[in-house]
Order: structure tokens, then sequence, then C-alpha cells
């Protein structure tokens, strides 16, 4: 009997979990083509092909919904850089992956990208929104910084404030990349790219090294 509730628990689980990401997948489209202001929980069921009422059932608001494909869309793109970056044996390979990867990612990543950038901008409160800039762009700052400290530590850049320098790459990959949602014929990708690398590296590389 046992055995028979535990196998009967880890079917339900896979099924709503497949559901959850089904009706997720729905919102990011769903909000990558019409927008957060236009996008309602029916709009969502119809991208799904399920019914309104279902939605409720794995996610108890349009909060939630918003939340749980925000951590979704964070955690896709985190496992994308991080699979670009880590393999790097140095600090200058990591940067540079850091910043490839990152243009890498909306070039490849269109869809998510713009969903983000509706997502993002859907908090209606300024604490809200000051918490939710503090979770994504906290840890991004803080690994960062810590590919600098290596660098540091390896001699391969110059002195400085980790931090400090952590945020103005932050400052410039986001900067671009919200300019680029709003308006992708304003930002050439491969020529930011470029001078991306020489303006981050040009902070943090000694000046003896190519």
């Amino acid at each position: 009997m046992p055995k028979k509730r535990t196998l009967k628990r880890d079917t339900v689980t896979f099924i709503e979990e497949a559901r959850r990401a089904q009706i997720i997948d729905a919102t990011i489209t769903t909000m990558a083509r019409i927008g957060f202001v236009n996008t309602s929980l029916s709009e969502v069921a119809k991208e799904a092909g399920i019914s309104k009422g279902i939605i409720p059932y794995y996610f108890g608001s349009k909060d939630e919904l918003v939340r749980a494909s925000l951590d979704f869309l964070l955690e896709r793109e985190d496992d994308f850089l991080h699979e670009r970056v880590e393999p790097e044996p140095t600090a200058t390979g990591k940067l540079r992956a850091f910043i490839d990867a990152s243009f890498d990612y909306m070039r490849t990543h269109v869809t998510e990208s713009l969903a983000f950038n509706e997502l993002s901008s859907s908090f209606d409160s300024r604490e809200a929104r000051a918490g939710f800039t503090k979770s994504v762009f906290g840890p991004a700052c803080d690994y960062i910084a810590g590919i600098i400290r290596q660098g540091q530590a390896s001699d391969e850049f110059c002195e400085g404030p980790p931090e400090i320098f952590a945020a103005l790459t932050m400052a410039v990959m986001d900067g671009l990349w919200r300019q680029w949602t709003f308006d992708p014929d304003s930002v050439n990708l491969a020529e930011c790219q470029a001078w991306s690398r020489r303006l981050l590296e040009g902070l943090v590389l000694e000046p003896d090294r190519p």
C-alpha cells in the first residue's frame, strides 16, 4: 500500500508540474506578444489551449503567475550564462564569456527577453519593484564581483572595488538589453557586443595584458 500511494503522488506531481510549465510558457508567449497590460488569464488560457478556470488551481492569482514566470525566466537565463561562463579557467575568459553570452541570449531567446521586460515592469508599488530589483541584480552583481576578485587575485585585473566594476558591468548590459527590447532597430547587437567588451575589459584589464 505505501508504495502504491507514493507512486500515485509522484504521478500527480508530474502532471501538475507539466501543467504549471504549460501555463507559464503560455504566459511568457502572451506577454511577449501583447504586453503585460493586455494580458489576462483568459488570454493565457487561450494561448495554452485550456479553460480559464484551470489557472487558479495552479496559481492563486495573476501576481503569483507573474512571479512564477519571472522565476522561470531568471533560471533559464542563469543556466544559459553559467553554462558558458563557468568552463572558462581564467577571470578574463569568464568576463568575456559573460558579455558574449548575454548578447547571445538576447539573439536566441527573443520571446523570453520581451516577456521578462514586460513582467519586470508589472509591479504596482515602489517597494515591490525595489524588492524585485534587489533580488535580481544583487546576485548578478555578486557573481560578476566574484569574477573580478578572481582576476585581481591572479593579477589579470587591476586593483579597484569589485562591487563598482560589477555595478558598471550590469548597468551597461541591462541598459542595452532594455533599449533593445523596447526598440530592436535602435540597437546593433554585433557592434554593441564588440564595444561592450572593449569598454568593460578596459575597466579591469591590467595595461600590459592583451
